[in-house]
């Protein structure tokens, strides 16, 4: 009888550390270190949702809708599996994640409103004509009051350095009558006697210059 009673404890024994052993490991808890958010561009129109990707360390623990901060005229909404910004009014926001003591990194996105973005662009496009307009008028208004030097054959000259050496703005009849080759091409103020007319061998009028009152030589004129 002791026998059996001493053999029927050893099994008994042995069953009890084999059930022990059986008994799985219980698996360690993940703790979250690390959230990061991202999104494809940072600009949307209001009402444009834009999906948020929110990756963390370690992978695949699960972020809360709820761990989303507050923000006034926009929200996160999570719809199959992905989180989701919208704004119902204009602004920038702040998206931002905490949870479990971890904070991430924060997002600026800004919403804006088509149609003011419509007129933004308009006003912006119209500025940007006129300014070309008025580079445009200033221009052409140097090109017309650069000084054109003409040649004796009252044609412009293409070179403006043509026959260009230093002279007096203004001059008299005599030095020009005296040296006209010097004075050809240029411009510059002529001071002489103008009488009212003056005829040529042929009977013909026509307009003159003089040094003095002396109306036999003097610079012929043509033109207005």
């Amino acid at each position: 009888m002791k026998k059996w009673t001493k053999l029927l404890m050893i099994v008994l024994g042995a069953a009890m550390l084999s059930a022990c052993g059986s008994v799985p490991e219980q698996e360690t808890e993940k703790k979250l270190e690390k959230i990061e958010l991202s999104v494809q561009k940072t600009e949307v129109d209001v009402d444009e949702a834009l999906e948020i990707t929110v990756s963390t360390t370690p992978k695949d623990i699960e972020i809360q809708t709820a761990s989303f901060q507050k923000m006034d005229g926009a929200q996160i909404e999570k719809k199959e599996k992905k989180f989701v910004f919208k704004a119902s009014k204009a602004g920038t926001y702040s998206v931002q994640v905490k949870q479990d003591a971890i904070d991430s990194n924060v997002l600026k996105i800004k919403a804006v409103d088509p149609k003011e973005k419509a007129e933004e662009e308009e006003e912006v496009a119209e500025d940007a004509a006129q300014s070309s307009q008025e580079t445009a008028g200033q221009e052409t208004g140097a090109q017309e009051n650069q000084q054109v030097i003409v040649t004796g054959n009252g044609l412009p000259h293409n070179d403006p350095t043509w026959n260009a050496e230093a002279i007096a703005d203004t001059v008299d009849v005599s030095s020009v009558m005296a040296d006209p080759q010097r004075y050809m091409g240029q411009t510059m103020t002529i001071v002489g006697n103008l009488p009212q007319s003056a005829a040529d061998s042929n009977g013909k009028y026509y307009t003159a210059l003089y040094p003095d009152t002396n109306t036999n030589e003097g610079l012929r004129l043509s033109g207005a």
